[in-house]
């Protein structure tokens, strides 16, 4: 897309501004800011969670978001499109949504990922804050890593629910149902109060100590509670021994 639209810039650096889209920044009447306010931001679709500046009652703080992104372009490096494009040993694939239920297992790359037996995993995600995505979603993870009877240890990273204004009660008991549902397991969950973190992955070390990562667009929880599917990429990388 890059090589296709020469006017268009990307960049990449942290953090990025609080305002996170501008229009019309040359004429006064037409400018607008927009802040999006979902943890996770599709650029297939619109957010149902936006906060915008309008003119011309609040034109200052279209100044400011001008200013915000002006700073963080002035920290950011342009990325080129041969920097986009998968490193070796890596595969993406776009999951498109869909109305019928379905589960991980039924996902082929997923299926793919865990082909071979594994025996150890480590999961990323920010947002495992509440029953259903902590619980039900990870659990089925967890379950298709231990099919081959070699698994031993899962890690998971996460927030304190208590920190993201969650309820910590509700996350705790989605603990000690996974650790009572895999009992035979060493998990760990480690949750942080600050962080800004937002990949969202899972790692696995296999029997033969080769490593692969699953990099999952929308988090674990892009199937959603009544196994409906929402339009993600997953990307499989193979990191090696």
């Amino acid at each position: 897309m890059l090589s296709e639209y020469k006017n268009f810039t990307l960049l990449t650096g942290s953090p990025i501004p609080a305002w996170h889209v501008i229009v019309d920044d040359v004429e006064e009447r037409h400018a607008v800011a927009f802040r999006i306010n979902d943890e996770t931001v599709s650029l297939m679709k619109p957010s149902t969670s936006v906060d915008r500046t309008t003119q011309p009652d609040r034109y200052d703080g279209f100044q400011q978001a001008i200013s915000a992104f002006d700073d963080a372009r002035s920290r950011s490096r342009v990325v080129h499109p041969a920097q986009l494009r998968p490193k070796p040993n890596t595969r993406v694939h776009w999951v498109k949504p869909a109305g019928r239920r379905v589960s991980e297992a039924d996902i082929e790359p997923i299926q793919q990922f865990f082909s071979r037996p594994v025996v150890e995993m480590s999961v990323n995600d920010p947002y495992l804050l509440d029953y259903e995505r902590l619980y039900h979603r990870l659990s089925n993870y967890i379950r298709l890593g231990a099919a081959k009877e070699k698994l031993e240890k899962v890690l998971v990273y996460t927030r304190d629910a208590q920190a993201m204004k969650h309820d910590r009660t509700e996350q705790n008991r989605a603990i000690d149902a996974l650790k009572n549902q895999f009992s035979a397991l060493q998990i760990t969950v480690n949750r942080a109060t600050h962080s800004q973190a937002h990949d969202r992955w899972i790692e696995i070390v296999r029997d033969d100590r080769s490593k692969a990562r699953l990099y999952i667009g929308r988090g674990l929880d892009f199937i959603r509670a009544d196994g409906t599917v929402q339009e993600t990429y997953l990307v499989l990388e193979e990191i090696g021994l």
